[in-house]
């Protein structure tokens, strides 16, 4: 029986278990950004998201398909924002969107952005209030690192969380105040069936005129813990298939 060395096993395996398990899609560390509002960065990754002024509406709804991300790749990601605000005001996009700078990102991206407003509902009626971020096929041999950016001139506290997908169930509020600093984010969530939702719902007091304002919205594709696994597995596989290591001396 022919003999290999185990360098020369795990790599063969590892090459192909890599390529039966990862979607060329899908790059580890590229990043898919969601760019809310009018101005586009032109930089790759980033998908401009600009929502058209409305009326009294009680719940809104805009897609976005097939997402770019950092590598330049088309990725198949579907991105869905639902706002349900109380029969008020969306608004729609802003140039006044002010959040502090964030390293890597552009800063038009950090300063324009979409706003909307439930005027003087406040919470009557058991209204929502608040936006529903939706990714929709997502490679789910991946997890991914999720951040939001909101700005200046949101009036109420918002409670962000993810609602769909595990792995990291922190509930995130960003106040009023903190609202052109704060960065919620979120590790090595994995999707469900391809779909990671995050919301973020306004948590009051409500009273008055409340505006809502995110500017941005970013998926990171990371390898799962359980790849670390595969040396193992490459050994169990090996075995299976009684291949003989011979052992470098």
């Amino acid at each position: 029986m022919k003999t290999y060395s185990f360098k020369h096993i795990a790599l063969a395996l590892a090459a192909a278990l890599s390529t039966a398990t990862l979607s060329a899609a899908t790059i580890d560390g590229a990043t898919m950004y969601v760019d809310f509002g009018a101005t586009s960065t032109g930089a790759t990754g980033f998908n401009q998201f600009s929502v058209a002024s409305t009326g009294s509406v009680a719940f809104y709804e805009q897609s976005l398909a097939n997402l770019e991300d950092t590598a330049g790749n088309l990725t198949g990601t579907n991105f869905l924002l639902n706002v349900d605000n109380g029969s008020r005001n969306v608004a729609g996009s802003n140039s006044g969107n002010d959040h502090n700078p964030v390293e890597g990102i552009p800063t038009n991206a950090t300063t324009d952005g979409i706003w909307f407003n439930n005027q003087s509902m406040g919470t009557a009626g058991g209204e929502s209030f608040g936006f529903t971020l939706t990714f929709s096929n997502l490679d789910t041999n991946y997890a991914y690192d999720i951040m939001v950016l909101m700005a200046d001139g949101t009036t109420t506290d918002f409670t962000w969380q993810i609602a769909t997908g595990t792995g990291d169930a922190d509930s995130i509020t960003v106040t009023a105040a903190d609202a052109i600093s704060a960065t919620p984010t979120w590790t090595s969530v994995t999707p469900e069936e391809g779909v990671i939702t995050i919301t973020g719902l306004a948590s009051g007091p409500l009273a008055g005129s409340n505006t809502g304002r995110v500017n941005l919205v970013s998926l990171t594709a990371t390898i799962p813990e359980a790849s670390s696994a595969m040396p193992m597995a490459i050994v169990a596989i090996a075995i299976a298939l009684g291949i003989r290591f011979k052992r470098r001396k």
